[in-house]
C-alpha cells in the first residue's frame, strides 16, 4: 500500500458504533473524504448494511454482559422471541473519486453475500483491486463485470492552458 491507513476509517465506517438495533435498517452509501497533512486526498466509500445476530454470537454477548447467572436470565427473558441486527460495512479507499463506481461495486458486493455463489467475496475484491487498471487520465475508459453489472471508471483529461 502506498497510503497508510487513516485510524479515523474504522469510525467513520461505523458511524453509530457496533450497537445492536431491534429492527433492520435499510443498507445506507456514503463518501468520506480523508486529507493528509501534505494536502492528499483519500476517498473512502462506504455501503452500511446490518445482519441479524445469531443466537451463539448472543449468548456469548449475553455471558460476557451480564457477571450472574441471574441477570443472564433476565436478559435472556428480554430477548426472547427478538431479533437483533448489527452494522456491517463495506468500504474502498481510492486516491481517485470514483464514486458511482465505488457505490455500484460494493452494491454488487453486497447483493452476491446475499446468495450463494460459485467466488468467494474475496476473488471479486482482488479482481477489483489486483485486476481492474486505472484508465490515464483523458478519454480512455476501463470496463470491468461484476455479477453481470457492467461499471466503468474514467478519468478527466489533465488541464491544458
Amino acid at each position: 500500500a502506498d497510503t497508510a491507513l487513516p485510524p479515523q476509517v474504522s469510525m467513520f465506517a461505523l458511524p453509530d458504533g457496533l450497537s445492536a438495533k431491534p429492527g433492520c435498517p435499510l443498507p445506507t452509501f456514503y463518501v468520506v473524504i480523508f486529507t493528509s497533512n501534505a494536502g492528499r486526498r483519500l476517498y473512502c466509500a462506504v455501503l452500511c448494511f446490518h445482519e441479524e445476530l445469531s443466537e451463539e454470537v448472543l449468548e456469548k454477548m449475553i455471558v460476557r454482559a451480564a457477571p450472574g447467572d441471574k441477570q443472564q436470565d433476565e436478559v435472556r427473558e428480554h430477548l426472547r422471541g427478538r431479533k437483533l441486527w448489527i452494522p456491517k460495512s463495506l468500504c474502498v479507499l481510492s486516491h481517485y473519486p470514483f464514486y458511482y463506481p465505488c457505490r455500484e461495486f460494493l452494491k454488487q458486493l453486497y447483493r452476491i453475500s446475499l446468495t450463494a455463489s460459485r467466488l468467494p467475496l474475496e476473488r471479486y475484491v482482488c479482481n477489483f483491486v489486483q485486476e481492474v487498471p486505472l484508465p490515464p487520465q483523458g478519454r480512455i475508459k476501463v470496463q470491468w463485470s461484476i455479477a453481470g453489472e457492467i461499471l466503468t471508471l474514467q478519468r478527466a483529461p489533465p488541464n491544458e492552458i
